[in-house]
């Protein structure tokens, strides 16, 4: 099973340090995806009401258990994008600690083995670039705390940084030893980078610094210094006694309860590192900027008039179209960027199982597309379709076994499946993580920023729409239309449509799929609107 190794730490104690070690051992995750975990990370934290740098704990209220679990679901399908080929993943990230205890499961969605190491510094030592020595115990205590607690029943050693200075080689092998991580020869030349990093830091001062007074929560000073001794003591191995460290945490929530009660936070978050005023680089030589790379990424939808758009913009493209699919779980940002860059001349890429958001590439502007439809005459096209496949799917099986009435019945007799249910908000609301609101609130905001959203129902109007905005970065570009794939009568309007629906399946299954749809509706509605804005 692949492992993921979490760097669980306060800030300023040397993680991010770890973080570069970490990438020239070859565990890194890349960069978008490491980038995107980062962020979410950040999101969950700011979800809490807690800024990175309040050393306040976090609020004791139970989350929502169908958002939490919509949380973990989109971390574990970052995880799993971010896993690199055949090596394990190390995370270094301090909001990591705080959060510790979501990540268990979240590694068990992503099928992965979590191991943890804990990074300690001296408490009083945290500030060194921050200029807030007083505060530096709290976020010790912020930090450490949660992550202890967290990491019991899992793989865990802990990391000190005085050993780290002392021997980095020595105490890095100790601790991957104890959790099971095979680590490359550290006396390979290309070591001599890291040697300098160690070399480069400030001396640790053989006393800690007087505190200055009033000193903030001065019970807590004292407390993180013992439990700091006590990590430096088990750095080269040995568990944990878990009883001070109960006791420690429930001295610092009583003491926090005391000092900022409540669950807002508190009149001590700390102001973002200042800068440590790096020298300016030297001047580049004047180059030119490259043009960057324009390439349209269709986002078929099933049965929302793909296959007709996939003419159109084949028959301007032609083999610089290309139609691409991913696993069952869907395509994400990294795996597509990758067949991007493979394929430099690549303008049009389509697929039904590519997952909003668009990836980030460097160089590369994506242009995505995709076509909204009335979500109940899309119910009647999807049976209809499945009804005439060749293939053996479940979805075709059931189509050819039943009549419409029993299709929907079926369908919506699964709460999981999201075929004939909301399955156009389902699909929209990826485009933001779930820390930013319901799935119908995420998809509505999906329609602020994606630029080019088609109605199946003004379908040529939509091709315009589509022409007029790429037309900057694809000159001369030309969508005709076509009717491909089509599974309805031609002759019929949709309001004629829809009350034959009606009275094929019932008005009692026909309302039930209203409600099954509800959201679908009103983000048809809204789309409705505007492009009867912009047409105007």
């Amino acid at each position: 099973m692949r492992q993921v190794i979490l760097l669980l730490g306060p800030p300023g104690a040397g993680i991010n340090r770890l973080a570069r070690i970490a990438r020239r051992l070859g565990f890194a995750a890349p960069e978008q995806a490491g980038a995107a975990l980062a962020d979410f990370n950040a999101r969950l934290l700011a979800a809490t009401g807690r800024a990175p740098l309040d050393p306040k704990p976090l609020p004791s209220r139970a989350p929502d258990p169908r958002q939490q679990a919509e949380c973990h679901a989109h971390a574990a399908e970052l995880l799993r994008d971010a896993l690199p080929p055949r090596r394990p993943l190390m995370l270094a990230d301090p909001a990591l600690a705080r959060l510790a205890s979501l990540w268990p499961d979240i590694a068990h969605r992503a099928g992965v083995t979590l191991k943890v190491l804990l990074v300690t510094d001296a408490p009083y030592r945290l500030g060194r670039a921050r200029r807030l020595r007083p505060e530096d115990p709290l976020l010790w205590l912020a930090h450490l705390l949660p992550a202890e607690a967290a990491s019991r029943q899992l793989p865990r050693a802990i990391l000190d940084q005085a050993a780290l200075s002392e021997d980095w080689r020595g105490a890095l092998s100790r601790g991957a030893a104890q959790i099971g991580l095979r680590l490359p020869d550290l006396l390979s030349p290309r070591m001599v980078e890291i040697d300098a990093w160690f070399a480069a830091e400030e001396p640790l001062p053989p006393e800690p610094p007087p505190l200055p007074e009033p000193y903030p929560l001065p019970r807590l000073g004292p407390l993180a210094l013992a439990l700091h001794e006590e990590l430096q003591a088990l750095s080269g191995g040995g568990d944990l006694n878990p009883e001070p460290w109960d006791a420690a945490r429930a001295a610092w929530r009583a003491a926090w309860t005391e000092a900022s009660p409540g669950d807002g936070a508190s009149a001590l978050a700390l102001p973002d590192p200042p800068s440590r005023g790096l020298s300016p680089p030297a001047p580049a030589l004047h180059r030119a900027p490259e043009p960057p790379r324009h390439l349209i990424l269709h986002y078929h939808l099933f049965k929302n008039a793909g296959t007709s758009l996939d003419h159109a913009l084949r028959g301007h493209f032609g083999s610089a179209w290309m139609e691409s699919e991913g696993g069952a779980q869907g395509w994400r940002g990294p795996q597509i960027a990758a067949l991007i860059a493979a394929h430099p001349g690549l303008k049009v890429l389509s697929s039904h199982t590519a997952l909003l958001p668009p990836p980030r590439m460097a160089g590369v502007v994506i242009h995505p597309l995709l076509f909204l439809r009335h979500p109940l005459d899309r119910v009647r096209s999807v049976y209809d379709f499945e009804r005439k496949q060749a293939t053996l799917t479940e979805g075709s099986l059931l189509a050819r076994e039943t009549d419409l009435a029993g299709y929907i019945r079926a369908r919506l007799d699964k709460p999981s499946d999201r075929t004939i249910r909301d399955f156009q908000v389902h699909r929209l609301a990826r485009a933001f993580p779930p820390t930013e609101g319901s799935e119908a609130e995420r998809a509505r905001n999906a329609l602020d920023v994606l630029p080019h959203v088609g109605l199946v129902e003004q379908y040529n109007e939509s091709l315009q729409r589509f022409e007029a905005g790429l037309a900057e970065a694809f000159p001369g570009i030309t969508l005709r239309p076509t009717q491909a794939n089509r599974t309805q009568s031609p002759g019929m309007t949709l309001e004629e449509r829809l009350a034959a629906m009606r009275a094929e399946i019932g008005s009692a299954l026909y309302a039930q799929l209203e409600d099954a749809n509800a959201q679908d509706l009103a983000l048809h509605r809204v789309a409705q609107r505007r492009m009867e804005s912009a047409t105007a």
